[in-house]
């Protein structure tokens, strides 16, 4: 009958669903903030925006020596400049140029601050050079208690040596007295993109590649970032005094760090 066929329809419907059936998904955690690089919103001596390319202690109008590197950090604000930042197609460019015999790079900083949460950027490297010093990091946010004012994530850099990527952790007070330490690092720089990412919480810092954990510190560590606040930092510099592998003729006068976008969400999804 016609109420036989459908009742065994609906029986096999429901046994097929019994297989079938997925789990549901869970929620992807909240985005606390992003930035996707439609365009470049610098603060200037007349407005804030979404980054500043200078230190915050700093005139908003003025280039300076990097403070790690040996290179300078062209400012655009200052006349004359030539930017080191550039955005096309919803990228952006931080060049670093050999020009009258040094490096000039760039710095830039976000003025909103960051507490607890997963923060991520998608990043390439188009080409490699010795001494190549880019970073994608955290800094702690000016006026900082005196125990927390240098400490630092470091979620990207690369040291000198153009094979190798590392993160390292710094918890060091206002005298620059305390711990650095240095995360294992991984030979896999390359020309293809990659996220770099951490997730800073309460009792744990881990760093991640490609979503994969590659790298964390211990409870104890992470206890000592309870209560600050950070800003994010991106950067081109070159050759620190502490690297073994400074740049040569073999460097390209063009260094570039890409960045597609930097998002920051409540814990990795």
């Amino acid at each position: 009958s016609v109420e036989g066929r459908s009742a065994m329809k609906k029986l096999w419907d429901f046994i097929l669903n019994l297989f079938t059936k997925k789990e549901p998904s869970s929620p992807k955690p909240k985005v606390l903030w992003e930035e996707n690089f439609k365009s470049l919103s610098l603060s200037t001596a007349k407005k804030i925006g979404a980054w500043r390319s200078v230190a915050e202690w700093q005139p908003l109008d003025r280039g300076y020596e990097d403070f790690a590197g040996n290179s300078w950090n062209v400012n655009p604000n200052e006349p004359g400049a030539k930017s080191p930042f550039s955005v096309n197609d919803g990228i952006l460019s931080i060049n670093c140029v050999r020009r009258n015999d040094r490096w000039e790079g760039g710095i830039l900083i976000t003025e909103k601050t960051f507490g607890y949460g997963y923060a991520e950027a998608r990043i390439r490297f188009p080409k490699h050079g010795r001494g190549m010093f880019p970073a994608f990091w955290m800094y702690s946010a000016f006026g900082s208690a005196a125990h927390q004012a240098n400490f630092e994530l470091d979620i990207m850099e690369v040291s000198g040596t153009p094979s190798m990527v590392g993160a390292t952790v710094h918890t060091l007070d206002e005298s620059f007295i305390g711990d650095s330490i240095e995360l294992p690092e991984y030979p896999v720089i390359d020309t293809a993109w990659h996220t770099y990412g951490v997730d800073w919480q309460k009792d744990s810092i881990r760093f991640y590649r490609d979503g994969k954990l590659y790298a964390s510190t211990s409870k104890a560590v992470a206890n000592r970032f309870a209560g600050l606040k950070m800003t994010i930092r991106l950067n081109y510099s070159m050759d620190a005094d502490w690297f073994p592998v400074k740049s040569d003729i073999t460097t390209p006068d063009v260094l570039t760090m890409e960045v597609d976008y930097v998002r920051v969400t409540e814990k990795i999804g």
